[in-house]
């Protein structure tokens, strides 16, 4: 192992103005290899909040050395040992500070979130007793796909104190071995880029992960951690045979009789019951590891919102409703501890979705209205909602006048965005009525320009 002395001291960062009159020091530090394109914006979010900046390199062949350096970061070089833990833990033992935000390149703060997490910090050292009491600090980490939107919730240990025996532990995947209490800031939250599909292609990361979880599967065949790090790392490639070698390791790492964390056991659960949904197949096996799933996890959201999705398929409708308002009242339930979430939390729209479809097939379209309507409060340029909603609206009696009202409180008359979609979704439903009123709103001169852009 290569420790050598940083290739580039930094220069003096400004301090936060008050942060060392409440015994705040807080160390930014990372891990990092070939990020020139997220190293700046890595490090932009703690430039007001954190005292030093550590950045430990592994071998970068780009540019992020010298856009670290130049930011004005500590950079230290670590040789690649082909363990996460090992380099993490080089860098705890360059910081400074008392207290230690650990995020990687892929991942930041906003900059109102790194201002709040430095005033609780603050006040958990202000009060005699929360110093004492608490160690580190929980917040929630939003996974982003290529779109940027959130696919997934977890709850992650990212700020802790700097003591000497809180350390990374596992070659991959590795896990901080925490002390003491943990204080649960879920205002603040974690953005991660990094497991977009366009991310993993270019930095090659699944390759990397795979090779060095099967070989950590190879020397501990039995252990189901590893069994679902590699299947979670499987889930993303292109590879046809990949996504099925995952269901079968999720399926083995369940049924393994083996104890795991409870985070990766609902991880892979979740995991589990997404594929077989998103194949439209075994729904028996997907119900019987949903309703194990619900054992292991009572009044979790995702798993109530898969039972729902799995009776809807078996056509016991009145059960799926129950089951999905049990899942939308889990999900409102703020006082509730979630280590993770991969649908309902990250995106309640599809609850909503599905709540639609079950109560159409109920013929409640009382409720059916009403969940549309919550579905286009959550995204009103739905191509698919949107005309679903006027012909319901339409078939239970509701006149062209009324239907111009209530629309008119969700979008806007006089945006030539809204009134094209209005009359596309309404030309989809054949509402004639409503499609000639919105015709008829639209300026020679907006025809004209809707033209010239075609």
């Amino acid at each position: 192992m290569s420790k050598r002395k940083p290739k580039k001291k930094s220069t003096k960062q400004n301090q936060p103005s008050g942060s060392r009159d409440v015994g705040v020091r807080l160390s930014q530090c990372m891990i990092v290899k070939n990020e020139e394109k997220n190293i700046e914006r890595a490090l932009s979010w703690a430039k007001g909040v954190a005292f030093e900046q550590i950045v430990v390199d592994t071998g970068s062949s780009d540019r992020t050395v010298e856009l670290a350096v130049n930011s004005g970061a500590k950079v230290y070089h670590f040789e690649w040992i082909s363990d996460f833990a090992a380099a993490k833990n080089y860098a705890l033992e360059q910081a400074t500070g008392n207290w230690i935000a650990f995020l990687d390149a892929d991942e930041y703060f906003s900059s109102s979130d790194a201002g709040k997490l430095l005033t609780i910090l603050k006040k958990i050292q202000k009060n005699p007793a929360d110093r004492e009491r608490y160690t580190s600090v929980v917040c929630p980490m939003l996974q982003l796909d290529d779109e940027g939107k959130t696919f997934a919730v977890q709850q992650q240990y990212r700020v802790f104190r700097n003591r000497p025996d809180v350390r990374y532990k596992g070659k991959i995947h590795e896990n901080l071995t925490l002390v003491g209490d943990v204080a649960a800031i879920p205002e603040i939250k974690i953005v991660h880029t990094g497991y977009a599909q366009t991310v993993f292609k270019d930095t090659n990361k699944v390759l990397q992960y795979e090779k060095i979880l099967r070989e950590e599967l190879a020397n501990s065949p039995d252990d189901p951690h590893y069994m679902i790090y590699l299947a979670d790392s499987l889930r993303v490639s292109e590879a046809e045979e990949k996504p099925d070698e995952a269901a079968q390791l999720y399926r083995q790492a369940l049924n393994s009789g083996q104890a795991m964390d409870p985070q990766m056991k609902q991880s892979a659960y979740n995991s589990l019951l997404q594929g077989y949904i998103n194949k439209h197949d075994s729904i028996s096996e997907a119900e019987s590891y949903c309703i194990r799933a619900m054992e292991d996890f009572p009044g979790d959201p995702d798993f109530l919102f898969y039972y729902g999705i799995i009776l809807n398929r078996e056509k016991d409708y009145k059960a799926a409703f129950s089951a999905l308002q049990e899942c939308e009242k889990a999900m409102l339930d703020t006082t509730r501890v979630r280590h993770t979430s991969n649908t309902v939390l990250a995106r309640p729209i599809e609850l909503y979705k599905e709540m639609a479809s079950t109560a159409q097939s109920l013929n409640d379209y009382e409720s059916m209205v009403g969940y549309l309507t919550i579905v286009l409060g959550l995204d009103k340029y739905s191509d698919y909602i949107l005309p679903q909603y006027l012909s319901v609206l339409k078939g239970s009696g509701v006149s062209d006048e009324e239907l111009f009202e209530l629309i008119g409180k969700m979008y806007d008359y006089d945006s030539v965005k809204d009134k094209a979609f209005l009359l596309r979704s309404a030309g989809a439903a054949g509402n004639e009525g409503f499609f000639n009123m919105i015709k008829a709103m639209i300026t020679d001169e907006e025809r004209s320009g809707s033209a010239n852009n075609e």
